[in-house]
């Protein structure tokens, strides 16, 4: 009987724990293998969900870079390419004029999930930038 008792606290203990635990969204796409990752000012997490901007330097070519997205985007996602290294699922507003990260990159609907994917040729390398927007799972 007194066993009982004693493990009464480290029971309160951890289920507080688990229940106080917030699982952190994590990013559904596969990066570039062989990418360096870059600072990027880090993700955006709000009420609906969380909106992922990460940059990766590759010393490979654009076109290996673009056929990695590309299988990985189209046939598992059903994204398209409506540019050359461009790809996106549609959910997603960003400024091409530049492709930098910027506050207003927000999902068009919050309720779904969102992205896009740029690869950019830098002569000596190549750019990766990827907006990923995952909304919070319905309570």
């Amino acid at each position: 009987m007194r066993t009982r008792y004693r493990m009464l606290p480290l029971a309160l203990l951890v289920t507080g724990a688990l229940v106080s635990c917030k699982a952190k969204a994590k990013i559904d796409l596969e990066l570039y293998p062989g990418g360096s990752i870059a600072p990027t000012g880090g993700n955006v997490e709000s009420i609906e969900g969380t909106l992922f901007k990460m940059k990766e330097v590759t010393p490979d070519g654009t076109k290996a870079v673009s056929e990695f997205f590309r299988k990985q985007l189209f046939e598992g996602k059903g994204w398209t390419e409506p540019v050359p290294g461009r790809f996106t699922d549609g959910n997603i507003k960003v400024d091409l004029t530049y492709l930098e990260f910027q506050d207003a990159d927000t999902p068009l609907d919050a309720s779904k999930p969102g992205g896009m994917v740029a690869v950019i040729d830098a002569s000596d390398r190549t750019f990766v930038k990827i907006w990923r927007y995952l909304p919070k799972p319905p309570k």
